[in-house]
């Protein structure tokens, strides 16, 4: 396989020279826009490497537009371009381009600026050469030869089906027709009509650069995910900062009433703040405010007050205080420990306390049954003394007579 390669050759216009230069390439062409592929300054379909080429003289007339926001448009001399796609490397395509068309390219690139008569034109080109930053092939290794034979292959078959009659090999199986078909084309061969040359082998060079694409892309991803990973968040921040970053050319009731401003050479719409820009403005305001504040005063104040906190702990009280105070929870270490100490005995002899209190006034202990006897005495005692209480409100003479007076 035969890889395709790309060049662009880009150089200034030497001054009042581009009418000159569109009249000569304009006796280049069949049709507005076609060259001529036997035109007699570069014969492209002479050159059996050559897919495309193409002359553009390359102006900016619209660099006005750009003055008219107040930025200065970047210098931009009218330039002749000359870029094309081949097979195989550029620089040997170049270096058979100007043997076969070196005088055609002489007369078209000596409008250029830096060409003189005797220079070496293919050393001129390479300097001038700009390497693209992408290109687009529409089919890998497909060579111009290969195109071409196959074209003249196409042409054989349809010629040869239209002399056998349309309708006769509509009659025929396929298999039959494939099989003439294929006489035909062995037969054309041979008598040397036709040809169709095998594919080329890939270049080595090649082969490894797109092997190491292959692995070194993956690789390098690889390494840096952790990177990638840590930085995404900010990389997604700045990409919604990009998205919203347009200005908003919609109707809003809640904002202000505004006008468009005639003001200038060229009319502005009105629009409301993006995202960006009215977080913009509220940290400029932040910035405003803090660039107000005392600043040198108050660095003043904290390098005081730091000082004095220096002092203070550097003082021999504060020193003294951390020494007493140190000693004040030593004894307090010692005073716990001695408490510690006797607080277990102090326990002990309060569990045997309450111990032999349980057994004082358990469910089987004697006190409880002469508790319960001495209760059981009290109430009958109380009822006794309401019988008494009660007989005394119906008979009070019997507190004189008795009760044997009273019946």
């Amino acid at each position: 396989m035969t890889p395709q390669s790309c060049f662009t050759v880009l150089a200034p216009l030497r001054e009042g020279a581009a009418d000159e230069l569109r009249a000569l390439l304009a006796s280049m062409t069949c049709r507005p826009g076609a060259a001529d592929p036997h035109n007699a300054l570069v014969p492209f379909g002479e050159l059996e490497r050559l897919h495309f080429a193409r002359f553009v003289v390359l102006e900016a007339p619209t660099a006005g537009d750009i003055a008219a926001y107040g930025v200065v448009p970047a210098p931009w001399p009218v330039s002749l371009a000359f870029l094309g796609d081949c097979d195989g490397p550029a620089e040997s395509f170049l270096a058979e381009l100007v043997a076969r068309a070196g005088p055609g390219l002489r007369r078209i690139f000596g409008f250029c600026r830096g060409l003189s008569e005797g220079e070496d034109l293919l050393a001129w080109m390479r300097r001038h050469e700009h390497p693209a930053s992408a290109n687009y092939v529409n089919w890998i290794g497909r060579t111009v030869r290969q195109v071409r034979e196959e074209q003249a292959l196409h042409q054989a078959l349809l010629d040869h089906l239209q002399d056998g009659g349309a309708a006769t090999s509509r009659r025929e199986a396929p298999l039959v027709l494939r099989d003439r078909l294929l006489r035909l084309v062995e037969t054309e061969q041979k008598a040397g009509r036709l040809t169709l040359s095998p594919e080329a082998p890939t270049p080595m060079d090649w082969r490894l650069r797109n092997a190491a694409h292959k692995v070194g892309v993956p690789l390098a991803l690889l390494l840096l995910a952790p990177f990638l990973l840590v930085a995404s968040p900010l990389l997604a921040y700045r990409l919604r900062a990009h998205e919203t970053s347009d200005p908003d050319l919609d109707f809003h009731p809640e904002s202000p009433a505004a006008q468009l401003d005639r003001s200038g050479d060229l009319p502005q719409i009105p629009a409301v703040p993006t995202q960006l820009e009215a977080l913009t403005a509220s940290v400029t305001g932040i910035l405003s405010h803090l660039a107000e504040l005392p600043l040198p005063e108050l660095v003043a104040d904290l390098r005081q007050t730091v000082q004095g906190v220096q002092e203070l702990v550097a003082s021999p009280d504060t020193r003294q205080g951390v020494a007493a105070l140190s000693a004040s929870a030593t004894r307090l270490q010692a005073l716990l420990a001695t408490l510690d100490q006797q607080l277990g005995p102090l326990l002990s002899r309060a569990d045997a306390t309450l111990a032999s209190t349980q057994g004082l006034v358990g469910d089987n202990s004697q006190l409880r049954y002469d508790i319960a006897d001495l209760l059981r005495e009290l109430t009958g005692a109380a009822r006794s003394i309401r019988v008494f209480a009660d007989y005394l409100e119906r008979h009070p003479e019997a507190l004189i007579r008795g009760k044997g007076g009273a019946q």
